[in-house]
């Protein structure tokens, strides 16, 4: 039923690459979850933002909202608690100063795309 709607819904070559990339995909873990590193966490929120930046920041909030409630219910995980991890990694940790700064950046850059000034990229 999925493959059907995805299908429908998508276009051919967007369909190889979600195929693609799901082939030897794990399943997951909420164990695994908490042991994830700031800087991998970092590394897929820059991957994330890098989509949505050309969307208004309407529209960019309202699809990482539906995202992140999709997941949450998909996965059985408690949203408040997603939401807690996500400020807890947030947090700037003194020991670890690379991770700090892909946390100030990412935070600088959303601030400051959400807020309107088109100039700012990630990249």
């Amino acid at each position: 039923m999925l493959g059907v709607l995805l299908s429908t819904t998508l276009e051919a070559g967007h369909m190889k690459n979600i195929k693609r990339a799901t082939v030897g995909v794990r399943p997951f873990s909420k164990d695994r979850l908490m042991l994830v590193h700031r800087d991998e966490a970092a590394k897929a929120a820059f991957a994330l933002l890098d989509k949505v930046q050309q969307e208004s920041p309407e529209i960019a909030m309202a699809g990482c909202a539906m995202l992140f409630a999709m997941w949450c219910r998909r996965l059985h995980v408690d949203p408040h608690e997603m939401h807690a991890l996500g400020g807890k990694l947030l947090v700037p940790q003194a020991f670890h100063q690379k991770g700090n700064i892909h946390v100030e950046v990412l935070r600088d850059f959303a601030g400051i795309r959400m807020m309107g000034d088109n100039s700012v990229d990630i990249r």
